[in-house]
């Protein structure tokens, strides 16, 4: 018989590993009891089986009959539990996948950042990390494995180990058979967020990268970017013991859509929405061995609100918003959504915007928690707010001066004979100008309740 099982770790933050192996009796209807010996664990283990890195822990190691089996259970099951704690060997970055090389870290992870805060400078080499693991931690410890899982990629040469596509293949025909793409994951001992509020919900945290605004109508109160988006969270059932020669890191599809998607994935939208977070282009999630998940999704997102700033028109610095949150009530889907402030592209950041209507102000954009309560649900949202600067000097040139140009010219109707039908003609061509003026303006002018500054000037003017 051969039977393989994922090994997790039995608490948090522990180097010892547990894996469970499941036999189910589906013939015998109960027929057939099930029972251990008395007086040991009924668990013989050779002396000849070993593991790299790992040891069989005699006294945790057990066979466990469910023993709430009636005499006609469809199912009884019988569950082998194998106990491993870590051997004291050294540990080393490559180990058995490779050799050593003496590559450059360009990138740390938040898990090993959170393990070593003190280590932060990027650039280091391969062999200062590799002296670093092998002079203070052993082969199984926590440490190690998340030294291995960061760095093992760009830093050992794995030409004769299993191919990435062999270990990924395994990593999904163990894990990913049973998944529950419907059910939210139970709150994950790796998050950071426990408090009294949030303590049974599924942290998620999103980021927000902007790569490029697109475009904004006054009239119809909508806006558009173009944005990477990511969540993040985890997902205890994806996770796996990273064994050497294992993969740290595998490739999940990932959709809102049950048919599409190997894995849960968190009813996220843009809840102002035109074009939302789900109509963007489908994307693949990046899970990892400690059970986290990460789903980055780019494309453009229109989303429709109450523009704020257009009283002063021409000179106005508009805002508008996106919110993010669940379709539903979070109380019910037990997800608790968090954020960070947004990044932006450097050329959003350029204050050189010569051959656009609107920049971006990227310093004044900030993140808020909203709370509306509508058809008997109290949602939550995030809603990230934007403001934008208008291009004024273009509005100047065609409107602002041409009715000041306008007014300007009104005064000579007093220079004419008031006998001479010049005049009436002279007057009534300036006010038609004006009026022309004014149908020009319309069409970029902003409708609202409020008198705009460019009326009061039209209004003026005449």
């Amino acid at each position: 018989m051969w039977a393989s099982c994922v090994a997790r770790s039995d608490m948090e933050k522990s180097a010892s590993k547990v894996c469970t192996i499941d036999f189910m009796d589906h013939k015998n209807m109960g027929k057939v009891r099930y029972v251990t010996d008395d007086n040991s664990n009924a668990l013989t283990i050779d002396d000849e089986v070993s593991f790299s890195h790992y040891k069989i822990d005699d006294d945790q190691t057990t066979i466990v009959v469910d023993a709430s089996v009636t005499p006609n259970a469809a199912v009884q099951t019988i569950q082998i539990q194998l106990a491993f704690d870590p051997l004291d060997t050294t540990c080393n970055i490559c180990d058995s996948t490779g050799k050593l090389t003496n590559g450059t870290i360009h990138y740390l992870s938040q898990d090993w950042l959170e393990l070593f805060p003190d280590q932060t400078e990027e650039g280091f080499q391969c062999f200062k990390y590799n002296e670093l693991l092998s002079s203070n931690y052993n082969g199984g410890s926590e440490e190690c494995v998340a030294g291995r899982a960061n760095f093992e990629e760009a830093c050992c040469d794995d030409d004769d180990t299993m191919s990435t596509y062999e270990c990924e293949e395994n990593i999904h025909d163990l894990i990913s058979e049973d998944m529950n793409t419907i059910t939210p994951p139970d709150p994950s001992a790796n998050e950071n967020d426990f408090s009294f509020l949030t303590e049974d919900k599924v942290d998620v945290n999103i980021s927000l990268d902007v790569v490029q605004f697109i475009d904004i109508d006054v009239k119809q109160n909508t806006f558009s970017l173009l944005m990477s988006l990511e969540l993040f969270w985890f997902d205890q059932r994806l996770a796996w013991e990273p064994f050497i020669g294992g993969c740290h890191r595998v490739t999940y599809r990932a959709s809102i859509d049950a048919e599409l998607t190997e894995i849960w994935v968190p009813n996220f939208n843009l809840q102002n929405k035109l074009e939302g977070f789900q109509m963007l282009p489908e994307a693949h999630a990046s899970v990892y061995y400690d059970g986290s998940v990460r789903w980055r999704k780019t494309g453009i997102l229109t989303g429709t609100c109450e523009l704020t700033g257009v009283t002063s028109f021409p000179f106005d610095t508009t805002s508008c918003y996106f919110d993010f949150g669940d379709d539903r009530d979070p109380l019910f889907h037990r997800i608790n959504y968090k954020y960070v402030a947004p990044q932006f592209f450097s050329s959003l950041q350029d204050d050189k915007w010569n051959f656009q209507e609107y920049r971006m102000l990227t310093s004044r954009t900030f993140v808020e928690e909203v709370t509306e309560s509508l058809s008997g649900f109290e949602n939550r949202f995030i809603r990230y707010r934007f403001f934008f600067d208008r291009a004024e000097k273009f509005y100047v040139h065609m409107f602002v001066i041409v009715y000041m140009l306008f007014s300007y010219l009104s005064f000579g109707t007093f220079w004419i004979d008031a006998e001479s039908g010049d005049r009436l003609g002279f007057g009534t061509s300036i006010l038609f100008l004006m009026v022309a003026q004014d149908i020009s303006s319309a069409d970029v002018t902003p409708i609202t309740q409020e008198f705009l500054w460019i009326g009061k000037l039209s209004l003026a003017s005449k």
